[in-house]
C-alpha cells in the first residue's frame, strides 16, 4: 500500500485509531482492513481503517470482530458524506454572499463616479471598500462620499471618505467618543491634545459624565500635560 493512500485514511479517521481512539505519539497508528486481504478484501479506501499497532495485531484490549469493523467503516462513511452535503451547501452559500458583495461594490463605484465625474475607484480602493462593507451598509458608504465630495483632489476624497468610515467605525465600537473628543477640544485650556487609545479605554470603563468629570478636574490642575493629569485621574494609561 502506497503512503498516499495510508494519509489518507489516516486523515479521514483524523489520524485516530478507530478502535480505542487513541493517537499518535501515544500509540503508532496503521492500516487495517476491514474485510482481510486473505477473504478476498482490497486496498480500496472504503474497506481501509486506522488502527493502532496493538488493536491491528489484536493486543489490544478492545480487539474487535469484522463484522463491528464494518459497523465502524459504515458509520464514518455517513459521516463523511453528511460533511461533503454540508461542505456543498457552505460553499453555495459562499458564492451567493460573494456575488451579493460583488454587487455592492459595483454600486459603490457607480455612486462614485457619479459624484466624482471624472475618476473611477481603483482596484486597492475596492479593496478598502469590500473591508468596510462589512461594518456598514451600501448606503452609509454613499453618504461617506457624500461627505468627502468637497474634496477636489480625487486620491485625497477617496482617504477623507475612508477617515470618515473609521470614525464612524470607531464611534459604532466606542459610543459617545466623538462627545468627549469635542467636549474635551472646547475646554478652557492648552492645545486640546489627547490619545485615542486613551480616550477608547476611558469610555470602556466609565460613563460619558465620569469622563467629563474627569477632564474638568485635569484642567484645574498646573500641569504640563493636561491630558496626561486626566488619564492620572481616571487610571488609564496614556496612550
Amino acid at each position: 500500500m502506497n503512503k498516499k493512500t495510508r494519509f489518507e485514511v489516516f486523515k479521514r479517521d483524523n489520524f485516530k485509531c478507530q478502535y480505542c481512539g487513541r493517537t499518535p505519539p501515544e500509540v503508532i497508528l496503521e492500516i487495517d482492513h476491514i474485510i482481510p486481504k486473505s477473504k478476498g478484501g482490497a486496498d480500496d479506501i472504503e474497506n481501509l481503517i486506522t488502527s493502532c499497532r496493538d488493536c491491528n495485531r489484536g493486543k489490544g484490549k478492545n480487539f474487535i470482530t469484522n463484522i463491528q469493523k464494518r459497523e465502524i467503516i459504515k458509520e464514518n462513511l455517513k459521516n463523511l458524506k453528511e460533511k461533503e452535503e454540508q461542505l456543498k451547501e457552505y460553499y453555495k452559500l459562499q458564492r451567493r454572499q460573494e456575488r451579493k458583495i460583488q454587487k455592492n461594490i459595483q454600486t459603490i463605484k457607480d455612486y462614485w463616479h457619479l459624484i466624482d465625474g471624472k475618476t473611477e475607484i481603483s482596484e486597492y480602493g475596492e479593496k478598502s471598500i469590500r473591508t468596510f462593507l462589512k461594518s456598514f451598509s451600501v448606503k452609509e458608504i454613499q453618504e461617506a462620499i457624500n461627505i468627502s465630495s468637497k474634496i477636489e483632489d480625487s486620491n485625497q476624497r477617496f482617504l477623507y471618505m475612508c477617515g470618515v468610515l473609521h470614525n464612524k467605525e470607531r464611534e459604532k465600537k466606542y459610543p459617545g467618543l466623538s462627545e468627549i473628543i469635542s467636549y474635551w477640544r472646547k475646554l478652557p485650556k492648552g492645545s486640546g491634545y489627547y490619545r485615542l487609545n486613551s480616550l477608547e479605554e476611558a469610555i470602556e470603563r466609565y460613563s460619558i459624565e465620569e469622563i467629563k468629570q474627569a477632564m474638568n478636574e485635569a484642567i484645574k490642575e498646573p500641569q504640563s500635560s493636561y491630558f496626561r493629569k486626566f488619564c492620572e485621574i481616571l487610571d488609564i494609561k496614556y496612550g
